[in-house]
């Protein structure tokens, strides 16, 4: 229970400051490894964009080693390459039942 005193008010009002000077501490911590992440992120995102060109150069974008390295194959190769695997699952479903109407299946 807190004391209706000028010493405890005090206290109180020291001890916030040294929380929220703790707490403003942690932010900044933060913050910093915050920049220091963002930095690091960009660097490698740099350093994968580079090594993906040298594949490029040495193998070309349609290489199976530039889509190893993390390369889009050309929209052409791919829709080429894919084939039967890009119809619509509907059209290689067999019905269990042929239904006769009429003499005629359906």
């Amino acid at each position: 229970m807190l004391t209706l005193t000028t010493f405890a008010y005090a206290q109180l009002i020291e001890t916030t400051r040294a929380a929220l000077d703790a707490h403003n501490t942690l932010l900044s911590d933060i913050e910093e490894s915050r920049c220091n992440l963002t930095n690091l992120e960009k660097t490698l995102s740099d350093l994968s964009s580079r090594m993906l060109m040298g594949v490029a150069t040495r193998d070309g974008k349609t290489s199976i080693q530039y889509s190893q390295a993390g390369g889009s194959v050309p929209k052409d190769r791919r829709s080429a390459a894919a084939g039967v695997a890009n119809q619509p699952p509907s059209a290689n479903v067999v019905p269990d039942k042929i239904v006769m109407t009429n003499g005629h299946a359906i």
